[in-house]
């Protein structure tokens, strides 16, 4: 049975707000990106398949709205490294808000994930942090 948007926002906004952190999002922005999120799923729930995972469709969704926030010029900071080069910096840390609701070792998760190549990203969080089937990840990604 297809489920009803207000389901899908209910059961999973918490899971959105956390994976969109986890790919790098900065928390000032986490609530605006997951509402775009939320828009993407409002107009393709007809497309959803009840037999597939709804969090792997979820997390499709979300990566690539994610990545296009991330992309977008008035999201990227850049700073001057010593000898004048410009360094791009995609999240200028932790705000004192996640200092107090992280524990360290979760900042240092984060920082590590950021060196994994951005199309790689989703999936290695989705596998190896949220513990989803690699089926499930292929079919929302549709990959092979």
């Amino acid at each position: 049975m297809q489920p009803s948007f207000d389901e899908v926002y209910r059961s999973s906004h918490a899971y959105v707000l956390r994976l969109l952190w986890r790919v790098g999002v900065a928390s000032r922005d986490l609530e605006d990106v997951a509402h775009e999120v939320f828009l993407v799923v409002h107009r393709r729930l007809p497309d959803y398949r009840p037999g597939g995972s709804l969090d792997a469709w979820l997390s499709a969704i979300a990566s690539r709205v994610a990545l296009r926030h991330r992309q977008l010029a008035r999201n990227c900071r850049e700073l001057l490294s010593d000898d004048g080069r410009v360094v791009e910096v995609a999240d200028p840390g932790p705000d004192v808000e996640q200092l107090h609701a992280r524990a360290e070792t979760g900042h240092l998760i984060r920082q590590l994930i950021q060196h994994i190549e951005p199309s790689r990203r989703p999936i290695f969080i989705l596998h190896d942090l949220e513990g989803m089937a690699m089926r499930d990840i292929a079919q929302a990604f549709q990959i092979s």
